[in-house]
C-alpha cells in the first residue's frame, strides 16, 4: 500500500498520497516510512504544521534513531529554527557519532549562524565518514573555495567530486570553480 502511495506522490497526486500512505500506517502502525512520507508531503504543500507534528512523532517513535533527528532538524532549520536544529543533530550524533548526514546538515546550520569555522569542521567530518560522496566533496570545495582564506584547499575535494560523478548537474560549476582558482 505504501508503495502506491508513493506513486501518487511521484505523479503529483499529494491527496491521494497522503490518504493512501495515512491508510498504510494503520494497517501497519510500525510503518515509520509511510509516517516520514507524509511528512515530506505536507511540508511541500507547506502545510508546516502537519509535518512538523508528524517529524517530532517520528522522534518519539523512534528515539534511538538518529535520522528521524535529522529529519527533524532539517524542517526546522529551513523554517529558521537554528538553534533547535543544531541541538537535534546533536542529539543525532550522540546516537551515531559516524552519520555523515547528521554532520553535513550541522555544517550548513552552523554556517547559518555564522560560525564558519564549525561549519568547515563538519563538512570534513562528514567527508572523512563518506569520502565516496560526490555531493559532500562538491560541498566542501566550494567552501574552501568561497568562505575561507585558503581557497586552493578547495581543488582536491571538487576534483574528487567530477572524478566520482562526471555527470553531477553541478560539473560545470565545479570545472568554471577549478579553473577560476588556478
Amino acid at each position: 500500500m505504501m508503495f502506491l502511495g508513493l506513486s501518487y506522490w511521484g505523479k503529483g497526486d499529494l491527496d491521494r498520497a497522503l490518504e493512501i500512505l495515512k491508510q498504510a500506517t494503520i494497517l501497519e502502525p510500525e510503518n515509520n516510512r509511510a509516517v516520514l512520507y507524509r511528512a515530506h508531503i505536507y511540508a511541500e504543500r507547506e502545510e508546516w504544521s502537519q509535518a512538523e507534528s508528524l517529524y517530532r512523532e517520528l522522534v518519539q517513535r523512534g528515539p534511538e534513531k538518529p535520522k528521524y533527528y535529522t529529519h527533524l532538524a532539517v524542517f526546522l532549520g529551513n523554517r529558521d529554527q537554528i538553534k533547535e536544529s543544531l541541538d537535534l543533530l546533536n542529539q543525532a550524533l550522540e546516537r551515531d557519532p559516524g552519520y555523515a548526514l547528521a554532520h553535513f546538515n550541522r555544517a550548513v546550520f552552523l554556517d547559518r549562524a555564522g560560525d564558519s569555522g564549525g561549519a568547515l569542521r563538519a563538512y570534513q567530518k562528514a567527508v572523512a565518514l563518506e569520502p565516496e560522496s560526490a555531493h559532500h566533496q562538491y560541498i566542501l570545495g566550494m567552501f574552501y573555495m568561497k568562505r575561507t582564506d585558503r581557497p586552493e584547499l578547495g581543488r582536491g575535494p571538487l576534483q574528487l567530486s567530477l572524478r566520482l560523478n562526471p555527470d553531477q548537474p553541478s560539473a560545470e560549476t565545479i570545472k568554471q570553480a577549478l579553473h577560476q582558482n588556478r
